[in-house]
């Protein structure tokens, strides 16, 4: 409490004063009220309803000093003012709170970029001498490692770009069924309901999530108890996607890290590990596209197995 205090007053220390004044104003009269109604004719009626009357003028005074606060902390993008002199120091911390996260932003992406144009030509060169090896373990387990890499490399600047939400996105209408039915391969059933609506999205960034997700059920699904079930259905105007497999699940304390970037359950026999090269980054990608496309995304265990359950609308 100390520190929310000192938060609040080295942001906005005038509006702090007024909230401190308008709670002990609120104090003192209901004090008051306490004391001196008892004693007046019809006190115990008259003291509740001036009790709710102090309330409310308490209650307007409040919403008239907070009024600028949502218009200053949903603004992005722009410089910040407030009309009430009372907030300047709070617009001016925000804004400053603004261009050094523009500034780390664009520290990232270019330090990410620089990254990937750094390091194509070598791994291009690695690549090439990696197919004169001779074929074998160790020639597949070149190839392998350079693959996953590669991976790394692109999952990292997806991830970046997702990080922006709505705006990486290119949306338009969209067959999400006909996007699924190009991923149908043996040891899967597909369900599609009939007549699915078509939503805004981004094709790429579908097929994205659709890969990690299908993939990652059948590398743990075990066959012997079932092949993985997909559905697709209509959820009000949006459509629920279910993906279920009969592999060993997911340990119950660990359900809620799932998605976390590099993340990995190292569970001796039950590696749950995403598809972008096991490397953590598959299901944070997914949850990065669910999130940007205004969805839900659930990971839940089942009796036998482990559901992925995503919501669009």
């Amino acid at each position: 409490m100390d520190r929310l205090t000192q938060t609040l007053r080295s942001l906005a220390p005038a509006p702090t004063r007024r909230l401190a004044w308008v709670f002990a104003s609120l104090g003192l009269g209901a004090l008051l009220l306490l004391v001196l109604t008892p004693g007046l004719p019809y006190g115990l009626w008259w003291g509740p309803v001036l009790l709710l009357l102090l309330i409310f003028a308490a209650y307007r005074v409040l919403a008239t000093m907070l009024e600028p606060l949502p218009e200053l902390l949903e603004g992005e993008g722009e410089s910040l003012e407030s009309a009430d002199p009372a907030w300047d120091g709070l617009a001016q911390r925000l804004n400053q709170l603004q261009i050094r996260a523009r500034l780390a932003r664009q520290s990232r992406r270019s330090l990410l970029k620089a990254i990937r144009h750094e390091l194509r030509g070598p791994l291009s060169r690695a690549r090439l001498h990696a197919d004169l090896v001779e074929a074998g373990p160790s020639r597949d387990a070149l190839l392998g490692e350079l693959s996953q890499m590669r991976e790394l490399i692109s999952a990292l600047v997806e991830a970046d770009r997702l990080s922006a939400g709505r705006k990486a996105l290119r949306r338009k209408p969209t067959d999400l069924a006909r996007l699924l039915m190009g991923f149908a391969r043996a040891g899967m059933q597909i369900a599609l309901d009939e007549d699915l609506p078509q939503l805004k999205l981004d094709a790429a960034r579908m097929q994205l999530l659709l890969r990690n997700l299908i993939n990652n059920a059948l590398w743990h699904n075990e066959i012997s108890r079932g092949e993985v079930r997909v559905q697709l259905r209509r959820e009000g105007e949006g459509l629920k996607l279910t993906i279920r497999d009969f592999g060993p699940g997911v340990p119950d304390a660990m359900l809620s890290r799932l998605g976390e970037p590099f993340f990995r359950i190292e569970t001796p026999g039950n590696d749950l590990a995403p598809a972008v090269g096991g490397l953590g980054l598959g299901l944070h990608l997914c949850r990065l596209i669910a999130a940007a496309h205004g969805g839900q995304i659930v990971f839940r265990n089942r009796e036998v197995g482990f559901e992925v359950q995503l919501t669009l609308h």
